[in-house]
């Protein structure tokens, strides 16, 4: 297993432009990248952090691979078969350093490059978190699959033995369904009537307060009116000072000071 020690800051870029290293086509498992951690050009305190390698094969694929070891700011990485499946020059390539609390910086790249053989591989994307997930999740259906046979072997004489204790439960909890529709109709019911009486409250109020805006129109239309006949036939003639006014009536008018002489058609004040 050849062991290639690179020095890698925390910062953007690629490194001096030479390969990290040198892997042939198919390789598994036989390559390590031991990879000084730097930070501004000091050693990087890498402490709770994990390590995930990640780059772009020249077939365009994407590894990403958190089967690296951190110790003090060495980080250890032993090169996946994935990263060796096509041939070429592997441009993109660095370590994500991550932690519980969602902290996460990157190094800057480094070169890989991958002779060609003729080695049998098939390309294609790997994520090694995924990869756990799916072997997790099919480890877990597989359990699931045989936990459940096993529970159909020893439950089902219960299971039958349950069939009417159930029945009876379910008969229970229909009843209690109906009874709880019940009581909501009749509050549903309660309150609409409540509601339906407020209604009918406010709109009478509503109506006396429409009725009472009418009459106060009406009058205030009414008296405009007396008004603009009195000034009419009161001041319409009325060229000097002192004047005198002539009424052939008080029909229509109150007369609050004063008393009408109807034969003379005047007030006396």
């Amino acid at each position: 297993m050849a062991e290639h020690g690179i020095v890698l800051d925390l910062k953007a870029g690629v490194g001096d432009g030479n390969p990290a290293l040198t892997i042939r086509q198919g390789e598994r498992d036989s390559e390590v990248i031991r990879a000084a951690i730097m930070d501004d050009g000091a050693p990087a305190d890498l402490s709770g952090l994990a390590a995930v390698f990640n780059c772009i094969t020249p077939g365009g694929n994407v590894v990403s691979d958190d089967a690296c070891t951190v110790e003090g700011n060495v980080v250890t990485y032993v090169v996946s078969e994935h990263v060796a499946a096509t041939s070429g020059l592997i441009r993109l390539a660095y370590f994500d350093l991550v932690s519980e609390d969602a902290y996460r910086d990157s190094t800057e790249g480094m070169l890989i490059t991958v002779s060609p053989s003729n080695s049998s591989c098939v390309p294609q994307d790997y994520y090694s978190t995924l990869a756990q997930l799916t072997s997790q999740y099919y480890a877990a259906i597989n359990g699931a699959k045989e936990q459940t046979a096993n529970h159909a072997l020893l439950f089902g004489e219960a299971e039958r033995g349950r069939a009417e204790s159930h029945a009876a439960e379910e008969a229970r909890h229909e009843a209690w369904l109906q009874e709880a529709q019940a009581d909501l109709d009749a509050w549903f019911s309660l309150t609409r009537s409540k509601v339906d009486a407020w209604y009918e409250e406010e709109d009478g109020k509503l109506d006396s307060v429409l009725k009472l805006v009418r009459e106060n129109v009406k009058a205030t239309a009414d008296n405009s009116a007396k008004v603009s006949a009195l000034w009419g036939a009161v001041f319409a003639q009325v060229t000097g000072n002192p004047f005198t006014a002539s009424l052939e009536s008080l029909d229509g008018f109150t007369v609050r000071s004063g008393v009408w002489d109807g034969d003379a058609g005047r007030l006396v004040c």
